[in-house]
């Protein structure tokens, strides 16, 4: 591709702030600790004025540095590259993948341009797991908080980092991140147990070498074709594959190089389409100090089941003989959370400086289903759930916060449901929600067959589907209908209200649920529908907080949050497959606020609008055909 001067210089800008050495953080004098302490290799939890038990959710920020990292992205179609030794066609950003590290300081602020080279598709960027308090608009999600950006045109996000800790960024436009459309996003602040060095992010992705747009597209239009198997698990883009028919064995592993007796952090994210993994590095322990954004008491592990979305920040110590070992990622296809034809190579290299260059023989932990029996040393269940801790330990936020006690008529209820819409093939609708503010109005709490059925639709239930052309923020702001497809709830009006929701389904299938705009407290994982029973039970102290948490299959997800951050925010289940059948609902939080501070959407002379009218005549022109709920 050529380039022109100017293009040039902003792709060498771009480069150069990808590489830059993190620096000490920026910070005003409004202090949370005694004195100022340098984040050093004795004193993670230090960070400049502030610390890792600061309240990153306090509205006014006083760790707000001024400083903004800003990067350029282009999301183009690629031929060139080849994860793993086949060539494939994707979409990338930069023509790389992943696509480049974007980083910054807790407290900067954060500024991407971003230009789609794509000829036929809009597109868009979502910042995962970053909360966007505020700024709802950069959440880059089409349909929702924008409209798509345009072939050939150009938008600008910006948020504030008020968490910290590994992420990624990814296309939100269709099925556009499982063809490429991936990034590490990290932003560096203190941790809970001390280290001497930052690996940086590890991001694992399965992979097919067909496209997911072919396979949604059949699915869509004759509602019988069998989706594709994932064929491998690559690890920061790359991994070997054995080709069955030929025998040949293409591409390459990873390596992590190490110095024997040093302490290493590494973030792991899941930038996965529907295969959950097992991570584990062979003859090495690790402890989880962070869990999404949400840094928490260290525990120490000997694997970690990293479902789609999830991240976990881990450090090591190198104290193993100098040689090589397996780092593992090994697709959960025992406990039925994952379909890959490469179940035991989905491996990077942990290489000892000094150590021969030739692959590990080490040997990987056991996991076991859950109908056998783990009593042997190194076996382990295959749940599908983040109960893969040792006895007694539990995931403890290092900022300590409670949840008000509800009672069961607190709860707002979305009951999922699976089965083909046969009336409509003109976009796949397989996953529907059906709301309620009571679960004992459900015409299916009794009859869980009907679930089942699999040309049934209920009238009061809707797969999810947006309208690109008419966002849900859009909407709000212009006193609009949001018609029943976009599965919107409309929370209490009164800031820092309480939110209890239940996500439960009787299907025999595992979900990860991510919720934008929030870290929810999880309260509950069931193996059963939720009910008044139940709410004594739940775990009110200190609970798990993150933004992608389990749903137990034919069990139910029990989350709470306040509603103190205006927006329309999707939840949807992470598997790509399930949200583009319609696994997805909204919230609209804090609706007159949301119309008092987003004026941009509807001021003509803003980029968001500027974008839709540029999209809006596009469409004119090039309609292409929307195969999938849009997200």
């Amino acid at each position: 591709m050529s380039l022109t001067v100017f293009s040039f210089i902003v792709f060498c800008l771009a480069t150069f702030a990808n590489c830059m050495p993190i620096s000490c953080p920026c910070t005003t004098k409004n202090t949370t600790v005694t004195s100022y302490c340098e984040n050093s290799a004795s004193n993670r939890q230090c960070w400049g004025d502030y610390d890792i038990r600061t309240n990153y959710y306090d509205d006014e920020a006083p760790f707000r540095t001024g400083v903004t990292r800003t990067y350029w992205l282009e999301v183009t179609n690629t031929t060139t590259l080849a994860p793993d030794g086949i060539h494939r066609q994707m979409i990338t950003f930069n023509n790389t993948f992943p696509g480049p590290t974007i980083w910054a300081n807790w407290g900067d602020e954060i500024e991407v341009h971003v230009t789609n080279k794509l000829q036929d598709n809009g597109t868009s960027v979502h910042w995962h797991g970053v909360r966007q308090l505020d700024t709802c608009e950069q959440d880059g999600v089409p349909g929702v908080t924008q409209m798509p950006i345009p072939p050939t045109g150009f938008y600008t996000y910006k948020f504030f980092c008020s968490q910290y800790g590994s992420s990624w960024y990814h296309s939100h436009f269709s099925l556009q991140y499982a063809e490429g459309a991936v990034g590490p996003l990290t932003v560096y602040g203190p941790t809970s147990a001390d280290y001497d060095e930052d690996l940086g992010p590890l991001i694992i992705s399965d992979w097919r070498h067909e496209t997911a747009f072919s396979d949604m597209a059949l699915l869509s239009h004759s509602g019988n074709h069998s989706l594709q198997t994932a064929v491998n698990i690559l690890l920061n883009g790359t991994n070997t594959y054995n080709a069955t028919e030929t025998g040949c064995v293409t591409g390459h592993h990873h390596n992590v190089t190490v110095e024997q007796g040093k302490t290493y952090k590494m973030g792991l994210v899941g930038a996965l389409t529907e295969n959950a993994v097992y991570f584990s590095m062979d003859g090495h322990k690790f402890t989880i100090v962070s869990n999404d954004y949400v840094p928490v008491e260290p525990v120490e592990v000997d694997h970690v089941y990293i479902g789609i979305g999830q991240r976990y920040d881990i450090i090591f110590e190198a104290s193993g003989e100098i040689e090589n070992y397996w780092i593992r990622a090994q697709p959960a296809a025992v406990g039925q959370c994952a379909f890959n034809k490469n179940i035991w190579n989905s491996n990077a290299v942990l290489r000892y400086a000094g150590a021969p260059d030739v692959d590990p023989r080490t040997s990987p932990v056991q996991y076991l289903n859950a109908t056998e029996t783990a009593d042997g040393p190194g076996e382990y269940l295959q749940t599908c759930q983040e109960d893969f801790l040792p006895a007694g330990e539990r995931f403890t936020p290092m900022l300590a916060l409670n949840v008000s006690a509800p009672s069961f008529d607190d709860f707002l209820f979305a009951q999922v449901g699976f089965h083909w819409n046969s009336s409509d093939h003109t976009a796949s609708q397989l996953f529907f929600v059906e709301k309620h503010e009571d679960v004992r109005k459900s015409p299916n709490a009794s009859d869980p067959a009907a679930l089942l059925n699999i040309d049934h639709t209920e009238s009061d239930e809707h797969s999810l589907i947006v309208n690109f052309n008419e966002p849900t923020l859009l909407n709000v702001m212009e006193n609009k209908y949001n018609a029943p497809n976009t599965n919107v709830y409309y929370l209490p009006q009164q800031r820092d209200e309480w939110v209890y929701f239940v996500v439960q389904s009787q299907i025999g299938i595992h979900h990860p649920i991510h919720l934008h705009g929030h870290d929810f407290f999880v309260l509950g994982q069931l193996e059963d529908q939720f009910e008044a029973r139940h709410v004594p039970l739940l775990n009110l102290t200190n609970p798990m907080r993150r933004d992608v948490a389990m749903l137990p299959a034919g069990g139910s997800l029990v989350l709470a949050w306040k509603t103190d951050n205006p927006d329309a925010w999707i939840m949807h289940c992470h598997i790509a497959w399930h949200v583009g059948h319609g696994f997805g609902l909204q919230f609209v939080e804090l609706e007159d606020e949301m119309k008092s501070k987003f004026t941009t959407v509807t001021d003509q002379n803003s980029l968001w609008t500027q974008n839709a009218n540029a999209r809006s005549k596009w469409c004119m022109h090039d309609l292409v055909d929307q195969d999938d709920s849009g997200v």
